[in-house]
């Protein structure tokens, strides 16, 4: 069986199998943190936008981020890979040719000229929530930074810069970590304030890690061993704030939605969407549930899931247009996938980065709004009490300093006001007797409840 590579990716005939039709010749479009998510999301786009328009200037250059032997894997095969779509009633295998090259993080000066060529228009980024936090910390964004440096000294042509990470309004976040990495009141500084934009974003897809398995399973629709695969689920959705500067591939003809507001649809998402999986990986952890669709089966987690969306939705602000409750039975469908096996373990991480941004939000609009949280205030308590179980310093950022909040105790409304000041100091607002004493119930119950099952 032969390896995928460019010329088999456009030239594969097979029943499920979409060939690919893209056949870049430059680059237009490079992206900061090329892991799986890009590949089946953005690079996917770019790919379905080239082949529609036969505009071939858009190519995709990648720069990875922790994972440097991606780029030796896509070099291998001429940056040709495919997404495997897993669903209930089959499979199909999206194959992609529109990465022209991968660059690893450490090829500073390549980054740098890539960025500083005025034939590249659009700079996406997946490089996780925890990267913003400190910019100085965080290569790609040292070199993003550094490239808008040297396009600034060679074309000073104008760029659009799109975060495609979970965080609200993270168009500004961006443009705010960029900021503090560049000299204030610089020629640089003003430049990129006047001629780069930062459009805020929402995408949504899920891509759980590839196994063995999969791979043999596209092998067996396209007769080709593609060890740059990913795997994702029939739903993708894209949302871009309409501020591209530089022009696109087109992404608007192949599903993108640009709009001119994102924070709508940042909140559903934020709210309804990302709350959820977190309840159901940190509970359905605690319950012996391996998987998020094992986990979406059990009939008190669902029952569970739909009284946390009834609470969101009391203060939800939904985007124009919006089915929400179309939207939540997408959401309960997608995460039912018997096909998708997203561990548990995998969306339970980060718990210290997820919760201030997707739900201290939402309590404090149900307290501004005279209503008592519930469900909102238990998933702090869940996620305690799932590391309290667990004890993975790997885990989350904060793993060791709230472990040890836990044992220290002398008890769990303490510890909820101790945890909560330390990963949401603006926070100490929510942090009403009623709210903690909720959260502490959820730790005291999700811990009683695990002792019995393990005794």
């Amino acid at each position: 069986m032969g390896r995928l590579n460019r010329r088999a990716a456009a030239e594969v005939s097979a029943p499920g199998v979409t060939p690919a039709r893209s056949h870049p010749e430059s680059v237009g479009h490079l992206h900061l943190g090329f892991g799986a998510f890009h590949r089946a999301h953005q690079g996917l786009y770019t790919e379905r936008a080239m082949a529609l328009s036969g505009d071939r200037s858009w190519g995709v250059l990648g720069v990875t981020g922790r994972r440097p032997d991606v780029a030796r894997t896509m070099a291998e095969q001429g940056g040709a890979y495919g997404v495997l779509v897993r669903h209930p009633d089959g499979d199909r295998l999206d194959l992609v040719d529109a990465v022209l090259d991968v660059l690893a993080a450490e090829q500073e000066d390549a980054i740098a000229d890539a960025l500083a060529d005025e034939r590249t228009r659009v700079v996406t980024l997946t490089i996780t929530e925890q990267a913003y936090a400190d910019p100085a910390t965080s290569i790609p964004l040292r070199r993003l930074a550094a490239g808008l440096a040297r396009r600034h000294e060679r074309s000073r042509a104008p760029l659009s810069v799109i975060s495609c990470d979970n965080l609200s309004d993270n168009g500004r976040v961006l443009r705010d970590a960029v900021g503090r990495l560049l000299e204030p009141a610089s020629a640089l500084a003003s430049w990129v304030a006047d001629t780069v934009a930062f459009p805020s974003s929402m995408v949504d897809r899920i891509v759980p890690a590839t196994t063995p398995a999969d791979v043999e399973a596209a092998a067996a629709l396209s007769g080709l061993v593609d060890h740059g695969l990913v795997v994702a689920e029939p739903f993708s959705q894209w949302v871009v704030q309409d501020d591209l500067v530089a022009g696109h591939p087109g992404w608007d003809r192949v599903g993108v939605q640009l709009v001119p507001d994102v924070a709508g649809w940042e909140q559903l998402k934020l709210r309804v969407l990302n709350t959820s999986h977190s309840l159901l990986a940190w509970q359905g952890a605690l319950a012996g549930h391996d998987t998020i669709s094992s986990a979406a089966a059990d009939p008190a987690l669902h029952q569970q899931v739909v009284a946390l969306m009834d609470e969101v939705a009391t203060v939800l602000q939904p985007p124009p247009g919006a089915d929400v409750p179309g939207y939540r039975a997408e959401v309960l469908r997608r995460f039912a996938n018997p096909m998708i096996r997203h561990t548990t373990a995998q969306v339970a991480r980060d718990g210290s980065r997820k919760l201030p941004e997707r739900v201290f939000g939402t309590m404090r609009d149900q307290l501004a709004a005279g209503l008592r949280p519930e469900w909102t205030a238990r998933l702090v308590g869940l996620w305690l009490a799932y590391l309290a179980r667990f004890r993975d310093p790997s885990s989350d950022p904060l793993a060791t300093e709230v472990l040890a909040l836990l044992d220290e105790g002398p008890d769990e409304a303490t510890v909820v006001r101790r945890v909560c000041r330390l990963i949401a100091p603006a926070a100490e607002d929510v942090l009403q007797d009623e709210v903690v004493t909720v959260m502490a119930a959820a730790l005291r119950e999700a811990s009683s409840n695990v002792r019995r099952a393990t005794s």
